[in-house]
């Protein structure tokens, strides 16, 4: 059940750096379906040896790119349902935006990150304690919502106004990817 575990977040973190240019609000429909085209290859997969250690958290787990994953389907077996999620999400065609639309799109992107990383930057106390408390929404509410309003504004009517970055950003940067950590008033 752990490797499965390890194995999903691998995945994730995999499907994540494909989708990056590409719509992050299809995310978790890319990891649901490369899960379970996996389900095979995961029952199948032989257990990891005892004496190969398992990251405890997705942070230290490798990154890896896609194309690195597909270059490792030859290793040994705990890698090679990695590289199968790689070889899967590859080939799963995404969304074909227009080059403006890619470009409303990184701005999106750029801008939530900005706001984000602002209210980290004033606010690091209350980023800590909320970490440790998993309750960062809750301290930061005010500031998350005001940014989250001039986000809004700035990106109604646009091509971008579908994904939500913003969401991704507070998740990405305030609570180091692990979206627990924001508390259960966090909206989802």
């Amino acid at each position: 059940m752990a490797e499965r575990t390890w194995i999903q977040q691998t995945v994730e973190r995999v499907v994540s750096q494909v989708l990056e240019s590409h719509m992050t609000f299809l995310k978790e429909d890319l990891v649901r379906r490369v899960m379970q085209e996996l389900q095979a290859v995961l029952d199948a997969a032989p257990a990891a040896p005892a004496n190969v250690p398992q990251p405890t958290s997705i942070h230290q787990a490798p990154v890896e790119t896609a194309s690195v994953a597909v270059a490792e389907a030859t290793a040994p077996a705990p890698a090679a349902p990695m590289a199968h999620a790689a070889a899967a999400a590859a080939a799963i065609p995404g969304p074909q935006m227009s080059p403006e639309e890619e470009e409303v799109h990184k701005k999106a992107q750029r801008f939530a990150k900005l706001l984000v990383d602002e209210i980290k930057l004033y606010n690091q106390a209350k980023v800590t304690e909320g970490r440790k408390k998993k309750d960062l929404y809750d301290r930061l509410k005010d500031d998350i919502e005001k940014s989250r309003a001039i986000y809004k504004k700035r990106y109604a009517g646009t091509a971008a106004e579908s994904a939500d970055y913003f969401r991704d950003a507070v998740v990405r940067i305030l609570a180091d990817n692990d979206s627990s950590l924001l508390g259960a008033n966090f909206p989802r």
